[in-house]
């Protein structure tokens, strides 16, 4: 393996100075696990990686507001993420996606923010933030901005981060969400807590996974009126 420089920058700022030398052999890392299978396999060979572990520990935070929405910061584990009290109340899908991603081990060091970076198109992780409408901050040279999710890969193991440009945390606004009565509607209801249901565009309800699942009139427009009077006794 060739040799290569190894930095612990003491904030995010700092690594981005670090990074922001125009050279693509020079990467950013936190866990590394993916990291270090391309350098064993000789896919990438680095220059310099800039270690985050050692920059704030707030990045590591994970956040709720009283609404439900989510603020997971981009050196959280996926770990740390998957048994988040928070997450598990405000959008369980998440915790649910972390226990089929790798194994434990890798779970453990592995962190959000560079498992999105790394653009790896078997993650199951970016499709279920995705459809959960959730955004990427990103922190670089020219300032911070905002991507959705589904917006931020551009093709195989490719995102539209530029060179210096580092995840900072992952945002999932809680949006009132409106869906169609579909047979994947067990589906529907782990991704968004408050739902207002529709069908065939005639307004049904409005409210929680349990005030809705409970609405005798979605059970009719979704099982039938005959199966909706057995699961309404």
């Amino acid at each position: 393996m060739k040799g290569f420089e190894l930095v612990h920058p003491a904030s995010l700022r700092e690594a981005i100075a670090m990074l922001d030398t125009g050279d693509p052999s020079v990467r950013a890392f936190s866990g590394g696990t993916a990291l270090m299978l391309m350098m064993k396999t000789g896919v990438f060979r680095p220059s310099r990686l800039v270690c985050l572990a050692g920059t704030e520990t707030s990045r590591a935070a994970i956040a709720a507001k009283p609404d439900g929405a989510l603020t997971i910061g981009a050196l959280a584990t996926l770990t740390g993420v998957e048994y988040s009290l928070d997450v598990i109340r405000f959008a369980p899908v998440i915790a649910r996606a972390m226990k089929r991603l790798a194994n434990v081990r890798v779970r453990n060091v592995a962190r959000i923010g560079g498992s999105l970076a790394h653009g790896d198109p078997h993650m199951d992780l970016p499709p279920v933030l995705a459809a959960l409408g959730a955004e990427v901050s990103i922190e670089g040279p020219k300032g911070q901005r905002r991507v959705a999710v589904e917006n931020l890969y551009s093709g195989y193991y490719e995102t539209v981060l530029t060179q210096g440009e580092l995840i900072a945390a992952v945002h999932r606004d809680l949006k009132l969400t409106i869906i169609l009565i579909e047979h994947r509607m067990d589906l529907v209801m782990a991704i968004c807590p408050r739902l207002v249901v529709l069908n065939f565009g005639t307004k049904l309800t409005e409210g929680t996974q349990q005030e809705v699942q409970s609405n005798p009139a979605v059970l009719q427009a979704y099982l039938g009126a005959e199966y909706a009077n057995v699961a309404g006794q």
